[in-house]
């Protein structure tokens, strides 16, 4: 067994000309990891997190998104919050992970890895998005307001599961994730938790050494886990990406490498969880980079 302590100290102090605020605090932390066969090991985490808010978070103002249209306002505006509180965690995770050598075929590599997290959150920032009650709801096409506010008491919690196997040429992996969030004293779910999903993939390098090709493709659950006020839920979709790295480790070429990507190669229309507009369609990136 390994047991590794740590402590972190956060200092805070910032100020505008009607509000001062600082604050400190010590965040203590420690692993257990236990190695029960030369296959198998597990590992406990424990940590404390403090987060102050952002600047932009404690005195943002303006308008956030809308426009006005026909004489009709439908911008959403933000609304400055002065005394927003910093947040502070008590996060645990437990880990379980099986990895192999030479497993199927020589000198290949398999493994998966189990984790569970549970995040206690005191103070939680978040983006609230609401009308103003001083105004007729039902005339309004937009919720009018947007403002960063503290949630007393919350609670995330989810897995994540993954896999690979890898040979010389050939990766194959898959993964899960999940989260879940609520308000501990409402009960109510939490806004801005993105939804569950799962992934599937490949890479295969044509040329050994060289040059690599892959793909992935993710469902995205539906996300009904919404706030009471939250009118909106998201369907589930699916996006299918292609990659290509060329990365030579010898020769003339070795400091160079190329990475092409198509993203969300079918051009779905799609909105992730929680967000106000649509997400990107298909979408060609490449990048070259040299180290000298």
């Amino acid at each position: 067994m390994l047991l590794s302590p740590s402590v972190r100290y956060d200092h805070y102090d910032t100020s505008s000309k009607t509000v001062k605020y600082k604050d400190n605090h010590l965040s203590p932390a420690t692993k257990l990891t236990w190695k029960v066969t030369n296959w198998l090991d597990f590992s406990a985490k424990y940590n404390e997190a403090f987060r102050a808010p952002s600047m932009q978070e404690r005195f943002v103002s303006g308008s956030h998104f809308g426009a006005e249209v026909a004489g009709l306002n439908a911008v959403n505006k933000f609304i400055a919050n002065p005394n927003l509180r910093p947040e502070t965690a008590k996060n645990k995770e437990i880990t379980a992970n099986l990895h192999f050598d030479s497993l199927f075929k020589q000198d290949d590599k398999f493994k998966i890895e189990a984790t569970y997290f549970r995040n206690d959150v005191e103070d939680l920032i978040n983006l609230k998005i609401f009308n103003n009650p001083n105004k007729s709801s039902t005339s309004l096409p937009l919720p009018t307001n947007s403002q960063y506010q503290n949630i007393a008491n919350a609670r995330l919690s989810g897995v994540e599961l993954q896999a690979q196997y890898q040979t010389e040429r050939l990766t194959l992996f898959t993964n899960y994730g999940s989260t879940k969030g609520r308000d501990k004293d409402s009960g109510e779910a939490l806004s801005n938790i993105a939804a569950s999903k799962i992934g599937v993939g490949a890479d295969y390098a044509l040329v050994k050494d060289k040059f690599t090709v892959g793909a992935t493709i993710t469902h995205y659950a539906a996300q009904h886990q919404v706030p009471k006020d939250h009118a909106v839920t998201y369907p589930s979709y699916i996006l299918t990406d292609l990659r290509a790295t060329y990365a030579p480790l010898k020769g003339e070429w070795k400091n160079l490498r190329l990475d092409f990507a198509l993203e969300n190669l079918f051009d779905r229309k799609y909105q992730p969880a929680f967000s106000l507009m649509e997400g990107t369609g298909r979408n060609a990136k490449i990048s070259a980079v040299y180290s000298f």
